[in-house]
């Protein structure tokens, strides 16, 4: 068998570095994906105990605010 053509030694090399950085984009989103999900469970549950006592019962429209402020902005718990 003879040596490899010029260049192809590069190429292996670039394509290896590529599905290196690939596979550590996938665990980053992967882990960022978890991260997610954990704070939707917790909105969840604190809208799910909100409406326990007596708070909203669902989403609803608003058609502006009474003062005419903008309505709160929502942040993540923490």
């Amino acid at each position: 068998m003879s040596a490899p053509p010029p260049g192809w030694t590069r190429v292996t090399q670039q394509n290896a570095a590529m599905v290196q950085e690939a596979n550590a984009a996938s665990r980053t989103l992967s882990e960022e994906t978890d991260g997610l999900a954990d704070l939707v469970v917790r909105f969840q549950t604190k809208t799910a105990s909100a409406q326990t006592r007596g708070g909203p019962s669902g989403c609803r429209e608003r058609r502006g605010s009474p003062s005419g402020q903008p309505p709160p902005r929502l942040t993540p718990p923490g």
